[in-house]
């Protein structure tokens, strides 16, 4: 039986990374691959890893973009806080690795993420880290910073066309519905 396959691959870079069948296949664009089965890795290395991947994660929250209004770090304060958030969330028994989104302002926030993550080339942790990282860096809500980039034309565009993929993969025609809602109203006038 085979796992559901997961690719990694950032912008613009030539190494890829899948996830299959519990291991990790390296791709490098114009060179080969190369696999790595964690079950032949040591109990010491993969407890290495392990906490090598908990650090990354709690100091890739603490890296806080620079205030882009007045060209100041982010506070101390700021990065212990959003460092914090992201343990909080991990000892919290969640599954996922990163926070989810929060709905609200009338923004749909996975969609704009999702298109967020379209526009810019990333993967769901890179496009949640850097809605983070503006939050903190400019003092907003996390539901403020997507509300704002819902406004923006290339969101939109590709807020668009993800609901368009979605539609075109439904099997209920969108004209047929439309057309059968003019009849109810006709109904209703009788």
């Amino acid at each position: 039986m085979t796992q559901a396959t997961t690719k990694k691959a950032r912008a613009g870079s030539i190494i890829q990374v899948t996830r299959m069948d519990g291991k990790l296949i390296f791709e490098v664009k114009g060179a080969g691959s190369l696999t790595l089965d964690p079950d032949r890795v040591s109990a010491e290395n993969r407890s290495r890893a392990m906490y090598h991947g908990f650090e990354q994660r709690v100091r890739d929250a603490g890296a806080l973009l620079r205030d882009t209004d007045n060209g100041k770090s982010a506070s101390p304060t700021d990065k212990l806080e959003a460092m914090r958030r992201i343990v909080d969330h991990l000892v919290s028994g969640a599954t996922e690795w990163a926070i989810k989104a929060t709905a609200g302002g009338g923004t749909d926030s996975g969609l704009t993420i999702l298109a967020l993550m379209r526009v810019k080339g990333w993967d769901i942790d890179a496009a949640n880290a850097q809605v983070e990282k503006i939050a903190l860096a400019k003092g907003l809500e996390r539901k403020d910073v997507l509300a704002n980039l819902a406004k923006n034309p290339e969101i939109i565009r590709a807020v668009g066309d993800i609901k368009a993929e979605r539609a075109a993969k439904s099997a209920v025609d969108a004209s047929d519905l439309l057309d059968e809602m003019g009849n109810l109203e006709d109904e209703d006038d009788e």
